[in-house]
């Protein structure tokens, strides 16, 4: 099976993009980076390290962060972040969309952005933040959800996960992967 994967901003037009709104929730912003690897789509994503205390320690996660007060808005905290996070500037992403709002258990009511990533840019990031970059095919990702009947039903925290390799992805990114795939699923044509 191969996907043409021919993402539009009205690919998401259908996903409700509604800021949550709890005023003691801390704001952030995340992209879903998309690029391609010998003709096949990938999700670049990142491992958090393995720091004793960090919220997010061994996780598979989206480059981003919480805004800062001198970010105009949630886009460009997403650019800054994925800049200091991995070195990927601002003119080295096609943006697409904002794919809503998701809630974490930490109280971070987070924006996701969708890309694609020109590959221009080196990556480069910080061990003591990221332990390293993983690549996830989309063809993968596709191919669980299917499997596991996530297509367009609801799925509680603990059953919405995406194995790959020796990872699990599971939480908000997870989440927005769920979102991200039902409307791919919905709008590619597959041969």
């Amino acid at each position: 099976m191969k996907l043409q994967l021919q993402l539009k901003s009205k690919t998401f037009k259908n996903i409700p993009i509604r800021k949550n709104k709890e005023k003691f929730y801390k704001e952030a912003s995340v992209f879903l980076l998309i690029f391609y690897q010998d003709n096949i789509p990938y999700i670049l994503s990142i491992l958090k390290s393995d720091n004793k205390g960090y919220l997010w320690k061994n996780q598979i996660a989206l480059p981003g962060g919480i805004l800062d007060p001198d970010d105009k808005n949630s886009l460009e905290a997403a650019y800054r972040e994925v800049k200091e996070e991995i070195n990927i500037s601002k003119k080295d992403i096609n943006f697409i969309s904002s794919i809503g709002y998701y809630k974490t258990i930490n109280q971070i009511d987070i924006q996701a952005f969708i890309g694609f990533w020109k590959q221009e840019s080196r990556l480069i990031y910080d061990k003591k933040e990221i332990a390293k970059i993983i690549k996830i095919p989309i063809y993968d990702l596709i191919d669980t959800h299917k499997k596991n009947n996530f297509e367009e039903r609801e799925l509680d925290i603990f059953e919405l996960i995406y194995p790959y390799k020796k990872f699990e992805v599971w939480g908000v990114t997870a989440r927005i992967f769920y979102v991200f795939l039902n409307a791919v699923i919905r709008t590619a044509s597959f041969t």
